[in-house]
C-alpha cells in the first residue's frame, strides 16, 4: 500500500462538540480517511480557533453551554475571516424549525444525529470539493 495515498491531506476540518465522545468519534473517523482535525468543546474555542487558522469545513454541535452552535455559526458569518467556511450542524435535534433555523444562520448542511454514514460523508466531500472551487 502507498503510504504517501493514505496520509494525503484531503481537508482541514473544525469539530466543534461539548461531548468528548463524540469528538473521539468524528476525529478518528475523519482522521482515518486522510483528514486534517481539530476538536475543541465549546463556542468560544470555536471561534477563536477558526479567527486564528481557519479551516476548511467545520462540524457543529447545536446544544451546548453558554454560546449554542446557531450563535456561533451567526458570529462566524458576520467575520471576514470566516464569513465563507461552510458549516455542518452535526445535532440531535430533529424538528424541522431547528433544521431551517441552520440554514438561515449560515449553516450548509443539517445533519441528525445519530449519524447516518452515507449522508455525512455525502455533505462533508461535497461541501469541502465547494469550498475548493470557490477558492480556484
Amino acid at each position: 500500500m502507498n503510504n504517501v495515498a493514505v496520509n494525503q491531506n484531503k481537508g482541514d476540518i473544525l469539530i466543534v462538540d461539548d461531548k468528548p465522545e463524540n469528538l473521539q468519534f468524528l476525529f478518528t473517523m475523519l482522521t482515518e480517511n486522510g483528514y486534517d482535525v481539530r476538536r475543541v468543546i465549546n463556542g468560544k474555542q470555536a471561534i477563536n480557533v477558526a479567527l486564528f487558522d481557519p479551516p476548511d469545513l467545520i462540524l457543529l454541535d447545536i446544544m451546548m453551554p453558554n454560546l449554542n452552535g446557531y450563535e456561533v455559526c451567526k458570529i462566524l458569518k458576520e467575520q471576514p475571516e470566516t464569513q465563507d467556511i461552510p458549516i455542518i450542524f452535526l445535532s440531535a435535534l430533529k424538528d424541522v424549525s431547528e433544521k431551517v433555523k441552520g440554514f438561515n444562520v449560515g449553516g450548509v448542511d443539517y445533519i441528525s444525529k445519530p449519524l447516518n454514514y452515507w449522508k455525512f460523508w455525502l455533505g462533508l466531500k461535497i461541501n469541502l470539493l465547494l469550498c475548493a472551487k470557490s477558492d480556484n
